[in-house]
C-alpha cells in the first residue's frame, strides 16, 4: 500500500498545547458556546500532540539556517500500522504552511528582538526552504520529494538547483502575483508598504501564530507595484546594497522548471483567477491547472474547508500517486 514517508512543516510552537491558548479559552468560555470534548482536547493540543492522538508516529527535528535561525521540523515516518517498515521506496511529501499558520520556532536571540523579525518569504524561499529540503531528503534517504507556495517560486527562482529535488509542487490557492489582490487590509497597507515598519507591529503584534511585517509589506509591495519582486528595502542604498540594483529584481519564473500544478478556486480574494493566469504563463514547467468546481470555495477552505478532502486533497494524492509511482508526464 502506498504510504507517505515524511511529512514535515514548520511551526511555532515551542511549548507543549496551542500557541493561542487565550483565544481557545474565550471562544470556549463564550455564553452559549457548546463543542465536543473532542474538539475542545483538540483545541488545546499542538502539533506533534495531536498527531500522536490520531495514533500516528511522529519525530520533533530541528535545523539551523545559515543566517543562524532554528527551525522546528515534525516527521510522520509511516502509517499508523506498527507493522508498517520505516523508509523504503516512499514518496517523500513536504508540507509547509502558509502566512499567519505556524511559523519558525526557536531563536537564539528569543523572538522578542527585532532583528529576529527581519525576513519575508524572501529569506523562507531563499534560506529556510532549501535547508528543510535537505534535512527531510537526509532523513528519508530519497533524492527527490513533492512539495506542497509563494516561498517556493522564491526558491526555484533564487536556487533554481533545487528544482531538481522536486518530483512534483502543488500549490493551493497560489498567491504571487497580486495585481487583482481582493483583500481589503492587504489593499489597504499596499500605499504605505516602503514604511510600513512603524505601525504594522501594533496591527499583527496580536495575530494568531505571528509573522513578520516584511511578509506582510512585501506582499503590499506586489499589490502596489502588480508585479513579483524581491523584497523593497525602502531606499535605493539599500537595495544597491542587497541586489547590485535600485530597485529590487524581478524573480524569474523561467527558472521554475520543477513540475508544478496550481489549484485556486473563483472566490479567492488573495489568488485571484487572473493572477493565477499570470503565474502559469510565467512557470518554466507548468503542469496542470485545476479549478475548485464549489462557487463559494474560498482561500482559507484549502485549508479549513469541511469538503477540502473530496474537492482538493484526493486530487492531490492521486496526482502524487501518478507522479511517483507511474513516471513523469505533461499529461498527468
Amino acid at each position: 500500500m502506498w504510504q507517505v514517508l515524511l511529512l514535515v512543516c514548520c511551526t511555532a510552537i515551542a511549548a507543549r498545547g496551542s500557541p493561542q491558548g487565550d483565544y481557545v479559552k474565550n471562544i470556549l468560555n463564550a455564553r452559549g458556546a457548546r463543542y465536543s470534548d473532542n474538539i475542545v482536547e483538540d483545541a488545546n493540543l499542538n502539533a506533534p500532540e495531536l498527531i500522536e492522538k490520531y495514533r500516528y508516529p511522529v519525530e520533533v527535528h530541528h535545523v539551523t539556517t545559515e543566517d543562524g535561525y532554528i527551525l522546528e521540523m515534525h516527521r510522520i515516518p509511516h502509517g499508523r500500522d506498527r507493522h508498517t517498515t520505516p523508509g523504503g521506496n516512499k514518496p517523500v511529501i513536504f508540507l509547509m504552511h502558509g502566512l499567519l499558520s505556524s511559523h519558525i520556532s526557536l531563536n537564539p536571540n528569543g523572538i522578542l528582538n527585532t532583528n529576529f523579525w527581519k525576513f519575508s518569504w524572501d529569506e523562507i524561499g531563499n534560506i529556510d526552504l532549501p535547508t528543510m529540503i535537505d534535512f527531510a531528503l537526509e532523513q528519508s534517504g530519497q533524492s527527490r520529494l513533492h512539495y506542497g507556495t509563494t516561498s517556493f517560486f522564491v526558491m526555484g527562482s533564487l536556487r533554481p538547483d533545487y528544482n531538481a529535488k522536486i518530483i512534483s509542487m502543488h500549490a493551493l490557492a497560489p498567491v504571487a502575483y497580486m495585481a487583482n489582490n481582493r483583500n481589503p487590509l492587504l489593499w489597504f497597507i499596499s500605499p504605505y508598504s516602503s514604511n510600513i515598519d512603524t505601525m504594522m507591529p501594533v496591527i499583527f503584534g496580536h495575530t494568531p501564530a505571528g509573522a513578520s511585517v516584511r511578509q506582510f509589506a512585501h506582499y503590499g509591495q506586489g499589490i502596489a507595484d502588480k508585479g513579483f519582486r524581491r523584497y523593497d528595502h525602502g531606499t535605493w542604498i539599500a537595495n544597491r546594497r542587497a541586489y547590485g540594483s535600485i530597485r529590487p529584481p524581478n524573480y524569474d519564473l523561467s527558472k521554475v522548471t520543477a513540475p508544478v500544478f496550481l489549484h485556486y478556486s473563483d472566490k479567492d480574494p488573495l489568488a485571484h483567477v487572473n493572477d493565477v493566469d499570470t503565474l502559469w504563463k510565467e512557470l518554466g514547467r507548468p503542469i496542470g491547472k485545476f479549478r475548485i468546481p464549489m462557487n463559494s470555495f474560498s482561500h482559507l477552505d484549502f485549508l479549513w474547508g469541511i469538503d477540502a478532502k473530496e474537492l482538493v486533497y484526493d486530487r492531490v494524492i492521486n496526482l502524487i500517486w501518478a507522479m511517483d509511482v507511474n513516471g513523469f508526464s505533461d499529461n498527468v
